[in-house]
């Protein structure tokens, strides 16, 4: 492949786009660099290269590791949320857990971003034509992901509140009133870190909101279906 098809147009989207979609394309883009499945993505590219292989021909290259990539995110989430509910674990590694989820949270916000808004630019100032596998494979991934906000959230909050005894049902409905600002329990007085449970708030509610966004526009995109009935 040219390498110049890979190489971003900057002047063009200036040009098309004026000065201030340049600007917050730019940083979107340089946003999506700080993802750990870019990290591992941009590894596999230079692997490939090295051996001679095409990348989209390769696990990490191909549309079977963004949907392995989500699978594994949630089924891990789901296993440290019931570590936090049910086993004291060191605080060191909370933290962990903590800095891991933020970080997860943002790279799906981003994400949503870059594929509502800037990833067509980009595609076009390529040369390329932007395109999707599948319309109803993005909107389970969306819904997957509007999950993972809730969940991300929800280790974040369990392990600030301090002397949370509940169980995991319970937990999970307080981190959501929480999440969502709605009759919020009183246990949020007694947060050790306030901020973390804010940076965690925000990055989860943007997310989500963009996330009803390009559901709503992926919808549109759904195959049409017949109707046997002559009235409709």
């Amino acid at each position: 492949m040219n390498q110049d098809q890979n190489k971003i147009n900057w002047a063009l989207i200036r040009k098309e786009e004026g000065y201030i979609v340049l600007t917050v394309c730019f940083l979107f883009h340089c946003l999506s660099k700080v993802s750990v499945f870019q990290w591992i993505r941009e590894l596999n590219k230079c692997i490939c290269t090295c051996r001679g292989k095409e990348v989209s021909k390769s696990f990490f290259g191909g549309y079977n590791f963004p949907e392995f990539w989500v699978l594994c995110n949630m089924l891990c989430g789901i296993i440290v949320y019931i570590l936090l509910v049910y086993v004291q674990v060191p605080r060191v590694l909370g933290w962990i857990f903590v800095a891991l989820a933020i970080m997860r949270a943002f790279e799906i916000m981003v994400y949503h971003v870059n594929v509502l808004l800037f990833d067509p630019l980009i595609a076009h100032s390529k040369g390329k034509d932007y395109a999707i596998k599948s319309s109803t494979r993005m909107l389970v991934l969306l819904l997957c992901n509007m999950f993972e906000y809730v969940l991300c959230f929800s280790i974040v909050y369990l392990f600030c509140v301090e002397g949370m005894n509940a169980s995991f049902w319970q937990s999970f409905t307080m981190s959501i009133s929480a999440f969502l600002n709605i009759d919020a329990p009183n246990a949020t007085q007694n947060l050790l870190s306030n901020t973390w449970v804010a940076v965690a708030r925000i990055e989860s509610i943007i997310g989500v909101f963009m996330n009803l966004i390009c559901i709503a526009r992926f919808i549109n995109m759904l195959p049409e279906v017949k109707s046997i009935s002559s009235n409709q």
